[in-house]
């Protein structure tokens, strides 16, 4: 705490029964948007600060923004998002029993191996128990990732690198490429990016490249961790070429996630949502 910028810690210090017991913080540097000509946004230093617990957002006053202070329990979790676009990474934490608790923390991507590991020992406060950890679990996670690893090596590093925790048991995924349909004669359209849905153990992963148009490449990430405790169902919106599942989250908020499926990854993803739920009967 002591080398936090003394604007911040005096944030911080308003909030002693935190501040005793952090044990991790990440400082984000004040920083300058730019979104066109003569366009700019300016965003005041900030910080996370973990604790065992939680997770307190700080963020100094700026030039029409007032000072922020907002502390979020790790077991209120509803859901955390996290976008990575080449150097721009964004975290965002939305708490499942206060509607007005969210915490958005814009930084360089440079800096990402120094919040990944706090923000990942977070994410486990919100988990439920355990539903197995056999040694068939275990052989599974393994075969789930290779099949991946064959299927698509850059979603397979994104689950691997990014999200799936070394304990945590692999259970399915559903693979979906980008979606393209015709627009007039020469021209194709993006009906939706290439996105991956892997169940586990602990919670529910989505993984989406962000959309772009049908010649360009996406270089994005953005993923978005339901704990499962969290996910009060799944619905599927059937249409004639592609379905829309929708993952509805509840605690005392609720939200939702929409992703669009071709027929045939909607059928298999609902047959690995009904083997979730049999496996608890």
């Amino acid at each position: 705490m002591a080398h936090l910028p003394a604007g911040l810690r005096a944030l911080v210090e308003r909030a002693p029964e935190i501040s005793a017991q952090a044990n991790y913080v990440f400082v984000v540097p004040e920083q300058e948007f730019y979104g066109g000509w003569f366009r700019s946004r300016r965003v005041p230093e900030q910080a996370l600060v973990f604790t065992p617990a939680g997770v307190l957002h700080v963020q100094s006053a700026g030039v029409g923004q007032p000072e922020r202070t907002t502390y979020l329990p790790g077991e209120t979790l509803l859901f955390a998002r996290l976008t990575l676009i080449l150097l721009s990474g964004c975290v965002e934490l939305v708490d499942g029993h206060r509607a007005d608790a969210r915490i958005v923390v814009e930084y360089n991507t440079v800096g990402h191996h120094l919040l990944a590991p706090a923000l990942l020992r977070f994410l486990r406060l919100a988990w439920g128990p355990r539903v197995s950890d056999s040694a068939a679990d275990r052989d599974r996670t393994e075969a789930l990732l290779f099949d991946l690893w064959r299927r698509s090596l850059k979603f397979r590093n994104g689950l691997g690198g990014y999200a799936l925790q070394p304990d945590e048991r692999l259970l399915g995924y559903v693979l979906q490429p980008r979606i393209l349909c015709p627009r007039w004669r020469l021209f194709e359209r993006e009906v939706a990016p290439a996105s991956l849905l892997a169940l586990t153990d602990r919670q529910l992963i989505l993984l989406e490249e962000t959309p772009a148009s049908p010649r360009q490449v996406s270089y994005a990430w953005r993923f978005t961790f339901c704990p499962r405790p969290c996910v009060s169902g799944v619905d599927l919106e059937l249409g004639k070429e592609w379905q829309r599942l929708t993952v509805r989250l509840r605690r005392e908020v609720t939200a939702q996630h929409q992703v669009t499926l071709e027929n045939e990854n909607a059928h298999a993803w609902a047959r690995l949502w009904d083997s979730r739920l049999q496996s608890r009967s």
